[in-house]
């Protein structure tokens, strides 16, 4: 039988794509404002209404041991809470929703659609991960680039250990979004901007691995200045139109979703709320569009 972490492969695969493609462009991004929140990575959020306590916590989606070692007071916190929030739920059926929309239907293959060149080299770096010509011609291309972006993990990342601490504790979970909306962000992409990407992807293939333990360095620092700065700074892998458009697609528009969809959710419960830590800085970042909705947070570590 299949544990967890066999079958959530896919959602970890586009959870991370999230992470690699906001990390990429963010720095595109129209407003330079600096942030108004403070280092932290765990936030409490007081609502004066009911009175009632719920936690936010900024995660990183990799299997890093420096990552999954817990803190105590985030224990704490997940452990007193009735109800666990995160992105998408970990579920067998998300996960082969997620592995479907992967794939062209039909007749469509990606050797109609690459040029030759790019077409080769990813047929290549597939191939070094495992993946068939047979399978990796079907794939759509942002599928293509999720994998070349996805390091190999074998262990369960920390999304995914929080997730299964609150089935065996019997907690109530749920998703911010369906997995029909996590798709849409990379299915609703145009042709054209996904072949750039994807041909962005592989010209700076060699440049993943500085990339992540960068990523890793700052998310540890818990600085979310420094977060926010390190989005606006980092080297992008592709042009400015292209990063504004992915920027307000994949971090803007959906923190203004995932805040509208906590409102009621804070009203009525005591909330535990892991979502990736850039969903947290910025004036468009969940702290401050919940403290705009009147809410109190304050960091906690």
């Amino acid at each position: 039988m299949a544990n967890i972490n066999d079958y959530c492969r896919p959602i970890r695969i586009l959870i991370f794509l999230f992470l690699c493609l906001s990390l990429a462009n963010a720095c595109a991004s129209t407003t330079n404002k600096a942030s108004s929140t403070e280092t932290g990575l765990l936030w409490e959020i007081r609502d004066q209404q009911s009175q009632r306590t719920s936690y936010l916590f900024g995660t990183i989606h990799s299997d890093d041991p420096r990552v999954t070692k817990i803190p105590p007071i985030v224990t704490f916190s997940f452990e007193t809470s009735s109800l666990f929030i995160l992105e998408v739920e970990l579920t067998q059926k998300n996960t082969k929703q997620a592995m479907q929309a992967m794939f062209f239907t039909g007749n469509q293959t990606l050797e109609g659609i690459l040029p030759t060149d790019l077409l080769n080299q990813c047929l290549k770096l597939l191939g070094q991960r495992g993946v068939s010509k047979q399978q990796a011609i079907k794939l759509k291309p942002w599928a293509v680039f999720t994998f070349l972006n996805t390091p190999n993990q074998e262990q369960a990342f920390l999304d995914q250990i929080l997730y299964s601490n609150a089935k065996e504790k019997g907690i109530e979970i749920q998703g911010l979004e369906s997995m029909a909306e996590q798709i849409s962000v990379f299915d609703n992409l145009s042709m054209d901007i996904q072949v750039k990407l994807l041909q962005d992807s592989v010209n700076h293939f060699d440049e993943l691995n500085h990339m992540l333990e960068q990523t890793i360095a700052v998310y540890l620092s818990r600085d979310l200045k420094r977060l926010e700065k390190f989005n606006q700074d980092y080297l992008t892998f592709t042009d400015e139109k292209t990063g504004q458009l992915l920027n307000d697609t994949l971090i803007i528009q959906r923190n203004y979703r995932m805040a509208k969809r906590l409102i009621p959710i804070l009203q009525q419960h005591q909330a535990f709320i892991a979502v990736g830590a850039l969903h947290l800085p910025g004036e468009t970042g969940l702290i401050q569009l919940l403290r705009n909705h009147g809410y109190q947070l304050k960091p906690l570590y």
